[in-house]
C-alpha cells in the first residue's frame, strides 16, 4: 500500500464539518527563586483536524470503510485539502495520520447519524 492515501471523493464524502487546530511547539519554564517565566518557541508547527461527516448512503458508507481499513490504523497516512475549512491562511493540501488507532467504525451507525474522526498533521 501506497501511503498517502487520497481522501475519499464523492458528493456525500464532502465533510458537514471540519474543525481545524494549529499545533505549536513550545516550553515554558518559571524560575523556581525570582518566579519569572520564559518561554522558548520552536519554528514548528502542525495542524489537527476534527472531520465530521453528515449521515451517509449505503454507498458512500462502504467507500468510507474501505478507506478507514487501507489505512490500517495508524499506519497509514492520507491527503486532506484544508483550503476549504481554514480562514485567513491556505495551508493547501497536507498529510495525515488517525489520532486513534481504530476509531470505532459502524457502517450502519453511519448510514444513520453520520461518523467522525481525529487526525493529526505528519511534520514533513
Amino acid at each position: 500500500m501506497a501511503f498517502p492515501l487520497p481522501y475519499p471523493s464523492g458528493v456525500g464524502l464532502f465533510p458537514e464539518k471540519v474543525r481545524v487546530r494549529r499545533i505549536r511547539v513550545q516550553a515554558d519554564f518559571s524560575n523556581e527563586f525570582t518566579l519569572q517565566s520564559q518561554v522558548q518557541l520552536w519554528p514548528t508547527m502542525v495542524y489537527a483536524i476534527d472531520v465530521t461527516l453528515q449521515p451517509l448512503d449505503r454507498a458512500d458508507a462502504a467507500t468510507m470503510e474501505s478507506w478507514l481499513e487501507e489505512l490500517n490504523g495508524l499506519e497509514g497516512t492520507f491527503s486532506f485539502d484544508l483550503n476549504p475549512w481554514a480562514r485567513g491562511s491556505l495551508p493547501g493540501t497536507r498529510t495525515f495520520r488517525m489520532v486513534l488507532p481504530d476509531d470505532e467504525w459502524d457502517g450502519e451507525l453511519a448510514v444513520t447519524f453520520g461518523f467522525a474522526f481525529s487526525a493529526q498533521e505528519v511534520p514533513s
